[in-house]
């Protein structure tokens, strides 16, 4: 075999083995389980309602003072309990931007676990026509990043992050008539 064949087998056989390779990837990546799920996380999702709109679910005494109290009825989703939160700092300027950032603790289950954790919160929102929670929200979301280290019961351990919106509900006329909030995370 002459070194000029040699090479030309070499040359050949590169764009074979890139395609080799490209498909062996490519099916790799199209098998492979959703990082959530590949890192044990459990997705949650849901409705949480402002206390006390949902009344039997959360006792506004549980955990001492609290600022407000976010319920999950039994129904409502994936995560069933009540989230008690105590402001730490906000700002509102007058282009009326709100930013808020809470100390919040889960109490209660997902699925067949229960227990608690707690959570770092970054609230905003936006308001027209006066001051928050006073004048007319036009909209409003928050993450909720879980503490680490924090859970207790079958969250000992427990990791992730919880996202809200804010759902406005308004009359015909363009009133606020009431408020929940979509929730969509993980816990792994």
């Amino acid at each position: 075999m002459t070194a000029a064949t040699t090479k030309e087998r070499v040359v050949a056989i590169r764009p074979f083995r890139i395609i080799v390779v490209a498909l062996i990837v490519f099916a790799g990546l199209a098998l492979a389980p959703s990082p959530a799920s590949a890192a044990g996380a459990d997705q949650v999702d849901g409705t949480a309602f402002g206390f006390p709109d949902a009344p039997d679910t959360c006792d506004p005494t549980a955990l001492g003072p609290v600022d407000y109290i976010l319920a999950m009825p039994e129904g409502s989703g994936s995560l069933v309990g009540c989230i008690y939160g105590v402001v730490e700092e906000f700002t509102f300027n007058a282009g009326g931007q709100y930013l808020e950032r809470s100390s919040e603790t889960f109490v209660g289950c997902f699925e067949d676990r229960c227990g608690s954790f707690k959570l770092d919160a970054t609230i905003t929102s936006r308001w027209v026509n006066g001051e928050p929670f006073v004048g007319d929200q036009v909209n409003g979301r928050c993450q909720h990043k879980i503490v680490r280290g924090s859970g207790t019961g079958d969250f000992e351990g427990v990791d992730g992050r919880l996202d809200f919106k804010d759902i406005l509900e308004r009359d015909a006329d363009g009133n606020l008539v009431a408020i929940s909030f979509d929730y969509k995370g993980h816990l792994k």
